[in-house]
Parts: C-alpha cells; sequence; structure tokens
C-alpha cells in the first residue's frame, strides 16, 4: 500500500473510528512490548488502517498512557480512582498560583480574540517571548522565565522564523520555547491535520505539554473543526472546553487567540469566556497603516484584584536600531481616570495623584468628577 493510499484510508474514518482503533493498538502494544519485531509488524497495520505513519501510532500511544497514567494496572486495564471524601479533599494543598506575566498567573485560562490584520501572531510571539526571558512587554512587568509551549496553525514556518527573529531572546530563551508549527509538524511526522475537537489530538497537546508552564493556542478557527456546525454555535466550541480546564487543572496559563466579530467582540457564542479567568481584545487602530501593528488592548473579563496590569492601553510596534522589536505603549484616557480614582481611593491627594500620573490637576480634577458621574466602586 502506498502513501497515498494509506491517506485516503486514514481520510475516511470518523473520530470515533480512530479511538477504536488506537485503543487496540495500545492493548497490543502492552501485549508485545517485549517483543519488538511482533510489535512493529502490529504497529505498521495499525498505521495503515489510520493514515498515518508508524512514528504517528507510537506518539498516540504515548499520550493514551500519558492520559492514563498512575491508573493503568499491570494487566493493562485502566482503573478509575475514587474522588477524595470532602475532609480529605479540604486536607489537600493545592500549589498557589503565581504571577507570570502582568495580569496572567498559572493555572488560568485566557481568551484572547483580534481583529483580522490587528497583528495577533506577532502579540502572542511577543507574550511568548516576555514569558520565556521573564522580561515585560507592554505594560506589563514579567517575573521568572518559563518553559512555554506555543501552537501556531497558519502562519508559514519562514513567516513565524521572521517574527521570532525580531526579539532578543537571550543565551537560553528560546531553550525554553517549544514552537509547534502546525502544517511543517505534521507533514514531518506524517501526522493527520491537526483538530482539536478530535479526542486523539487533545491528547497529543496534553502530552507535549507535560513539562511547561504556559500552552499559547494560534488560533480557534484553524485548530477546530466541526463540520455540520455553525462556526459562530456553542457546538463548534464545546469540544475544546474540556481540553482547555484540563489544562489549566494542569498548572498551565493557557492562552486561546481567536477573531473578533463585527462589534469588536469575540467571534461566535458568549459561552467561549464563561469558563475563562481572563477575555480580552485586540482592536486595530483606526489611523494605523494597513502593514502597521497598532492597537488597543481592553480586557472585558478578570478574576483577579484589579490594578494597573488591567487597564487598557494602545500599543504600536516598532524596531530599535538593531532590528528588535520595541513597542510604544499609552494608557488610554479611560485607564487614566480608573488610575487617579484608585489613587485617591487609597489616599492620595489630587497634587499627588498629578504627580504620580504625570498630567495636571486640572485633568484630574476633570477625571476624577467623571469617574463619579460614571459610578466607579
Amino acid at each position: 500500500m502506498t502513501a497515498t493510499d494509506t491517506e485516503k484510508v486514514g481520510a475516511g474514518l470518523t473520530p470515533g473510528q480512530r479511538k477504536s482503533i488506537l485503543c487496540d493498538a495500545v492493548g497490543d502494544f502492552l501485549l508485545y512490548r517485549d517483543d519488538p519485531a511482533s510489535w512493529r509488524g502490529k504497529q505498521i497495520r495499525y498505521a495503515q488502517q489510520l493514515g498515518v505513519s508508524p512514528e504517528s501510532v507510537n506518539i498516540d500511544i504515548r499520550s493514551l498512557l500519558a492520559f492514563a497514567g498512575n491508573s493503568l494496572r499491570g494487566d493493562g486495564d485502566i482503573a478509575i480512582p475514587m474522588p477524595p471524601t470532602g475532609r480529605e479533599f479540604l486536607a489537600k494543598t493545592f500549589p498557589l498560583r503565581r504571577p507570570v506575566l502582568g495580569p496572567f498567573t498559572t493555572s488560568a485560562l485566557a481568551h484572547a480574540a483580534g481583529d483580522t490584520g490587528v497583528g495577533k501572531t506577532m502579540v502572542a510571539i511577543a507574550i511568548t517571548h516576555a514569558l520565556c526571558t521573564g522580561g515585560g512587554v507592554f505594560a506589563w512587568k514579567g517575573h521568572e522565565p518559563l518553559q512555554v509551549l506555543h501552537v501556531d496553525a497558519e502562519m508559514p514556518g519562514d513567516l513565524l522564523q521572521e517574527r521570532m527573529q525580531l526579539h532578543d531572546w537571550g543565551e537560553v530563551g528560546l531553550d525554553r520555547l517549544q514552537m509547534l508549527s502546525v502544517p511543517d509538524y505534521c507533514a514531518e511526522h506524517g501526522l493527520p491535520v491537526v483538530n482539536l475537537a478530535d479526542p486523539l489530538w487533545q491528547e497529543r497537546v496534553v502530552y507535549l505539554a507535560q513539562d511547561v508552564d504556559v500552552v499559547q493556542l494560534d488560533n480557534f478557527f484553524s485548530l477546530v473543526s466541526v463540520p455540520g456546525v455553525s462556526l459562530a454555535s456553542d457546538e463548534h466550541y464545546a469540544p475544546i472546553r474540556p481540553l482547555l480546564v484540563r489544562l489549566r487543572a494542569m498548572g498551565k496559563l493557557v492562552i486561546f487567540w481567536d477573531h473578533t466579530n463585527a462589534e469588536g467582540k469575540p467571534f461566535g457564542t458568549r459561552t467561549k469566556g464563561w469558563v475563562c479567568d481572563y477575555v480580552f481584545t485586540l482592536t486595530k487602530d483606526k489611523d494605523a497603516l494597513t502593514d502597521e501593528v497598532a492597537f488597543t488592548l481592553m480586557f472585558t473579563k478578570t478574576r483577579g484584584l484589579g490594578g494597573r496590569d488591567y487597564w487598557p492601553f494602545n500599543a504600536k510596534l516598532l524596531t530599535d536600531t538593531k532590528g528588535k522589536a520595541t513597542w510604544l505603549v499609552k494608557l488610554e484616557e479611560e485607564a487614566h481616570m480608573q488610575q487617579a480614582w484608585d489613587l485617591q481611593k487609597d489616599g492620595a491627594t489630587q497634587r499627588e495623584i498629578a504627580s504620580e500620573l504625570e498630567i495636571s490637576l486640572g485633568k484630574v480634577n476633570k477625571l476624577l468628577k467623571k469617574a463619579r458621574q460614571v459610578g466607579l466602586p
């Protein structure tokens, strides 16, 4: 059977059929793991059934076994662990969320959305760079260097390289990054097209994310396909929700990127934001040129305590004398109003507020008056 014939066989399988075949493959792997020659023959047969390379079969088996984890018994059966009692649950010690960049923490889920052409990929890579190097970006302060899995489903590999080379990664920043360029990755390893609505692809991502702190998924429309349903429906989003929640439960910060609709809100069902800790949008500046990356970033949902990191801001991508990315950042007037209001609540005088924000005393008076009018808490 040729490679083309094999791909045709796999293309006709439903996700349920593929999972059934892989479950059989896991059973044979456990049975023949001490007999490599016998397993190799079966591995090739399963690869032909699935329409993938033999190496892809091994990746999927490792993913499923990683999912089973300590629940895998010696005889190959999977035991379902019982949940703790209420007393046992209260006695458990959970890891504290730790800050990683600006408002973001570990064990959190962020939904980011932006206009077409606003520069979502550029912003996502800038965030990944800050996370890997421990530096800051935009109006956000960095903390410690972290391990990041960055999944890009649209951008050709050479264009991703161009965007990455705009940043100074230092000596080890790139070593903390796993860059999964979906088109190149699938072609190189003989894998089917990524579809995170498929449980098997979800297991692959969980397997790849085991040793990282942050997962960025760019973007929703290229990573999720549910035939026969509206792109704006909950049915299109629902299959990926368990994966996002599961990654968060593993202690990861997960940022998944999306498009905005004509109103500048995240495209599709509003249920996308229900399980998220953060939702923020990028709106391209009206006077920005087509090839400029210039936008307003604004949070529409946070589960944090508030503060400066959540204030909206304008950002514009520039390059320094060495050709490296730098950002011109300005806070929005609404942010100035929130800043002035927060400082007054903390006991600052108007003169102290003016000095802190580097604005005139008259401007402070005007902002505080407007804050009272709109009823800021």
